[in-house]
């Protein structure tokens, strides 16, 4: 790139010797990458770190790099187009696979390495490893205890119906031998009346009305 200020170099990290960046080396992928997914993300990556030097002094070289972005990323999503661009670029010489280099941002510091959990515990005194004191099972009882005697209640409730339903036919049975056998002794008395009104008539006037007819 002309000039003495080099936009691959200091924006994108693409060393002198990587010019002219082909597509994939432009977009920081592996080369040949065959992922649309990670060619797309890439550019936008891309795209969103030059954006940073679009209203400086060099806005139109800012400009310029972004046409060549896309335009690799437009090429690079066509599967046509990439066919025919990696057969191209297998043939020119000298080409061998770069690992992609990421624009250099600064770094986070690193988090403090934990310490094992095995050297806090040998730090400790011994007193306080000591062993837990053993735990006095407790009895459940109040809201806890509901379910299990709601349960119990439900198990209970077929034998309560079938008791109940075998009193209730019981007492239907004895009000039936009761009803029966009141019966039979009220036909009983009247026909003891009855031969009792028969034996008391006269002898002549069962006579007399054996003569008649």
């Amino acid at each position: 790139m002309a000039g003495s200020f080099d936009a691959y170099h200091e924006w994108l990290a693409i060393a002198p010797r990587d010019q002219p960046p082909n597509h994939y080396r432009l977009l920081g992928v592996d080369l040949f990458e065959p992922n649309a997914n990670v060619i797309d993300g890439a550019a936008d990556r891309q795209m969103a770190h030059l954006r940073t030097f679009q209203t400086g002094q060099r806005s139109k070289l800012c400009q310029r790099m972004l046409n060549e972005v896309s335009a690799a990323r437009v090429l690079l999503l066509d599967e046509r187009t990439r066919a025919a661009y990696d057969a191209e670029l297998r043939q020119s010489p000298g080409i061998k696979r770069i690992e992609p280099r990421m624009p250099a941002f600064q770094a986070a510091p690193a988090s403090p390495t934990p310490t094992p959990a095995a050297s806090v515990v040998q730090a400790m005194p011994i007193a306080a490893v000591a062993a837990p004191a053993p735990t006095t099972p407790q009895i459940v009882s109040g809201p806890a205890a509901a379910p299990h005697r709601h349960r119990r209640r439900k198990q209970n409730t077929p034998l309560l119906a079938i008791v109940a339903g075998v009193a209730v036919l019981g007492v239907l049975g004895i009000l039936a031998v009761v009803a029966w056998l009141w019966g039979d002794r009220e036909a009983r008395l009247r026909y003891q009346v009855d031969i009792h009104d028969k034996s008391c008539i006269p002898t002549t006037a069962r006579i007399g009305s054996g003569t008649k007819s």
